[in-house]
Order: structure tokens, then C-alpha cells, then sequence
């Protein structure tokens, strides 16, 4: 890497030389200028001091002083300083998931805009299914894990806050009871989730053969 002391050498050494020839004729400042552009400023002021002394004798001097010091002091600015590297900043956070509320379709509403029709077509089910699960009338392990992710990328939350929903007890409702016990029973039977989408008159055919396929390999959940 060039040194302070080199860039002053270099330009004591050329500017010698100009001072040496610029009284040859016009074109000399053009001609260095063009050969050593880096130097256009310093060489500029060297001819504007040397033009200050019309009709005097080539000095063969060194060029004036001042004109080293600033080179010096534009080269010291030049120069790369060594930085330290940054520590990498760690990223933000996660905002917290909220905790699982009482209803699945009212959260789906309050914090996704969703209302129940919607919901249902997210997850891919009817709306009598979606209400037994709303309800928790379906034990969390026999839910199938496409359900949890379907609905986890639905809401917006992590998969574990879905599966969180459904470990808790079943919740008291009438949505399941008025879809799935018309006879007003008043304690609903907990089922598979395969019972709850083949059992659906609410499903299309095509639904229920996609969730047959989305089934755990192992059996029906």
C-alpha cells in the first residue's frame, strides 16, 4: 500500500519537473495534467504561483511548501483506517403467540377477519365438522397433523398453539349440538376426526376423499 511519505515524493519529483519546463510554452500545464490527473489540483496551484511571478526567472527551487502539506494532509485523509467489524445484531424476537382462546371460530374472526363459512373453507371442511372441533368433541391425538397445519398457516400461529387448543377439555356449545344432535342431547360422544368428515352431510364427496388421503399412514386418527 502507497504511504503518505510516497504520494509527497511523487509530486515533489513531478512537480520539479514542471517547474523546469513550464516556462517552454503553452501547453505544458495541459500536457502534465493529462499525464498525471491525479495531481490536477496541486499542479493547477503550482502554475497559479508561478504565473504570480510574470516576467521573473525560473526558480529551481522546490515547489512552495505549503503546497506539500496539503498533499500530506489530503493523503492522510485518503488513507483506509482499520474498523473494527461490527457484532452481528441479533434479529428481533418473535412476538409471543397468544394464548388459545375459548373458540377457535371466534379468534378466526377477531384476529384474521374470518367468519365461520370462511374458516371452514380454509381447513377444508364443513361447518358441522368445524363446529365439533370449535367445541373440542374431538380428542387432540386423533386430530390428523394436516389438520394442524392447515390451520396453524390459516391463523396466522404457530402449529403448537393449534395443538394447544384441543388438549384442553371439550367446551359446552350449541353449534355441535344443533349439526350432530338434533334431538337435543346435551352431552356429545367424542369421535375420530375421520368419523366426524365420513359422518358430514355438510361435505362433498371430493372433501372427504382429500382427507382420506391426507389420513396418517398408521390408521385413522
Amino acid at each position: 500500500m502507497r504511504t503518505i511519505v510516497d504520494w509527497a515524493d511523487d509530486f515533489q519529483s513531478i512537480a520539479q519537473d514542471y517547474l523546469n519546463e513550464h516556462t517552454q510554452g503553452g501547453g505544458v500545464l495541459r500536457r502534465y495534467i493529462e499525464r498525471y490527473p491525479h495531481y490536477t489540483e496541486e499542479l493547477t496551484m503550482l502554475a497559479l504561483e508561478m504565473a504570480a511571478d510574470d516576467g521573473d526567472a525560473p526558480s529551481p527551487l522546490t515547489p512552495p511548501s505549503h503546497l506539500f502539506d496539503r498533499l500530506r494532509e489530503e493523503a492522510r485523509d485518503a488513507e483506509p483506517r482499520t474498523v473494527a467489524p461490527l457484532a452481528p445484531v441479533p434479529p428481533p424476537p418473535l412476538p409471543p403467540a397468544p394464548a388459545p382462546p375459548d373458540s377457535l371460530i371466534d379468534f378466526a374472526g377477531d384476529h384474521n377477519g374470518l367468519d365461520p363459512v370462511d374458516l371452514a373453507e380454509r381447513l377444508d371442511v364443513g361447518i358441522d365438522v368445524l363446529t365439533l372441533l370449535d367445541e373440542r368433541h374431538v380428542p387432540a391425538h386423533m386430530i390428523y397433523p394436516a389438520f394442524y397445519a392447515m390451520g396453524a398457516e390459516a391463523l396466522g400461529v404457530p402449529q403448537e398453539w393449534i395443538e394447544a387448543y384441543f388438549v384442553a377439555p371439550p367446551r359446552a356449545g350449541d353449534f355441535a349440538t344443533a349439526y350432530h344432535a338434533p334431538h337435543g342431547l346435551a352431552v356429545m360422544q367424542p369421535r375420530t376426526f375421520g368419523e366426524a368428515i365420513e359422518e358430514s352431510p355438510l361435505m362433498t364427496p371430493e372433501r372427504k376423499a382429500r382427507w382420506r388421503a391426507r389420513a396418517p399412514r398408521d390408521g385413522d386418527a
